[in-house]
């Protein structure tokens, strides 16, 4: 299955306990000044054009590498061993296509450093993979 229709099934089959947002990464031209113009060769010429990030971005401007596809949070209900109250917590999700897909250093990277600051975070080929990705967070905690 293409990683597109992957990410749409993810995204529907952990709805019902996490808010997630689509996320695009990279750079794009924008348009400060004059009409854009199409060239012959089917390049547009942007006046004034300036780069700005798509997706996360540092102060500098320069995007985030690695960013997952999905980003958002889970409802987290806090057990009386967790205080007794509810939190958002940070969740992320880089999904692949079916049987494969490359996850990049990057990635990897952002996947470690959210879960290592507590958050929920992982890699999904299938729908049941996202499930067990925000279960197994939940499982970090032992009721008493």
């Amino acid at each position: 299955m293409r990683e597109s229709a992957v990410l749409k099934l993810v995204w529907l089959a952990v709805a019902r306990t996490t808010v997630l947002f689509r996320i695009h990464t990279g750079k794009a031209w924008i348009q400060s000044a004059g009409a854009p113009k199409r060239l012959p060769n089917g390049d547009m010429l942007i006046p004034g054009g300036r780069p700005i990030a798509l997706g996360f971005s540092y102060p500098n401007g320069e995007p985030v590498v690695g960013t997952h596809d999905l980003i958002g949070y889970t409802k987290i209900i806090i057990t009386p061993a967790m205080v007794g109250s509810t939190l958002p917590v940070f969740t992320s999700i880089e999904t692949k296509k079916t049987g494969g897909g490359k996850w990049s250093t990057e990635q990897i990277t952002f996947c470690k450093n959210i879960a290592d600051a507590g958050g929920i975070s992982g890699f999904a080929a299938a729908p049941e993979d996202a499930i067990t990705i925000i279960a197994n967070w939940h499982d970090k905690f032992p009721s008493q």
